[in-house]
């Protein structure tokens, strides 16, 4: 029998259990997902004593996929939260993909002297590298949210983000939305006559201030596939 839990976004803490006599499921899993980030700033003073505004806007989007299906060993003690791991470690599904991000930020001098006095531009700034690119290992970890819930969020170690001159406000890569839990019953994790499992995960965060604005929406998919 195949089942599909999908829930929105809510706010859980979570503990792992550590019973010696908790009962044990395994699984093949793999994991897809994509976040999407949009955000602009309007005009505002900028901080350089010399006066002026800056403004700008940009966006970002990051596609990942499981490597391959790793098995994982899920432990659920009688009253505690489910513990994911692979060969007695915490679990990290290993995922790889492309992050595409575009951006600037202009600010805008108003003309008043500078500094010593003098005036003029302030020196250009360096070129962009926004674009498309490509990373082979960024470790994805299944959170437990008590019971009957769980969440995703980035492992160790995490990649050094792949651009040095082209922003992003909010949880760039290789940062995740976190926490968003989704329902997943610890029963259905024992239970012997679910042989799949698909996991839906959405969630969204959308921040607006001082003129900036900064909408984050991630949503994921993890495929548990029993093992007998």
């Amino acid at each position: 029998m195949k089942r599909s839990v999908l829930a929105l976004a809510t706010v859980c803490a979570f503990t792992a259990p550590t019973s010696a006599s908790a009962a044990m499921a395994r699984f093949r899993a793999s994991i897809e997902g994509v976040q999407t980030i949009r955000w602009t700033v309007e005009p505002q003073d900028g901080p350089s004593v010399c006066g002026g505004t800056y403004s700008g806007s940009g966006h970002e989007t990051i596609r990942f996929r499981s490597i391959k299906p790793q098995r994982v060993t899920v432990r659920i003690a009688k009253r505690g939260a489910p513990s994911w791991a692979i060969r007695r470690r915490w679990a990290q599904l290993d995922t790889r993909g492309r992050v595409s991000r575009d951006g600037s930020l202009t600010f805008r001098p108003n003309g008043m002297p500078c500094g010593d006095g003098g005036g003029g531009d302030p020196p250009p700034p360096p070129e962009p590298d926004c674009g498309t690119k490509r990373f082979t290992l960024l470790p994805v970890t299944p959170i437990p949210h008590k019971r009957n819930a769980i969440s995703i969020d980035v492992g160790d170690p995490a990649p050094l983000p792949p651009f040095v001159n082209c922003p992003v406000l909010g949880p760039g890569f290789p940062e995740l939305l976190a926490p968003v839990p989704t329902r997943l019953p610890a029963r259905e994790l024992l239970d012997r006559s679910i042989g799949k499992e698909i996991v839906l995960g959405r969630g969204r965060r959308h921040e607006s201030a001082a003129g900036i604005t900064v909408d984050t929406r991630l949503r994921w998919e993890l495929t548990l596939e029993r093992v007998r």
